[in-house]
This record gives structure tokens, C-alpha cells and sequence, in this order.
């Protein structure tokens, strides 16, 4: 029988960036793109937490964003930090 724990990590290291590929669909505004932004917060102990932290400053200085997603994408960059 093998460990669970190593069955939950061998399949989701490239997680992160699937979902931050998720939230750049173009959603703009909608429950998706801020349900995207919840989830990226999740990551704070991923190897791929430079990238999401990168993608989150893009996203808040682009200025493309509505004002729940914006506060989402602030949350979740403090989350990660």
C-alpha cells in the first residue's frame, strides 16, 4: 500500500499555474475571475507561488480589473506573501 501523502503531491505541482492560467481568461468582472483570485491564494506554499505573486502585481497595476476583483487580487497577494 502506498502513502496518501505522497499520492496528493505527485500530481499537482503544476496546480498553480493552471489556475493562474484559469483567472486570465478574459471573465473580466465576473464570479469566475474572482473565484480564481480566491483559489490563487491557496498557493502560498507552492513552488510556484513567484509566479502567481508576479501575475497578482500585474493584474492590480493593469488597472483591468472590477473594484471586487482588485481587492481579491490584494487579498490574495498578502495571502501568499
Amino acid at each position: 500500500m502506498r502513502p496518501r501523502s505522497k499520492e496528493r503531491f505527485s500530481f499537482g505541482l503544476d496546480i498553480g499555474t493552471q489556475a493562474v492560467k484559469c483567472v486570465k481568461l478574459k471573465f473580466t468582472g465576473s464570479a469566475v475571475e474572482l473565484a480564481g483570485f480566491e483559489m490563487l491564494g491557496w498557493f502560498d506554499y507552492s513552488v510556484k507561488r513567484p509566479e502567481i505573486e508576479k501575475f497578482c502585481n500585474k493584474m492590480i497595476q493593469s488597472g483591468n480589473l472590477s473594484p471586487a476583483c482588485r481587492n481579491e487580487a490584494i487579498k490574495t497577494l498578502n495571502r501568499i506573501k
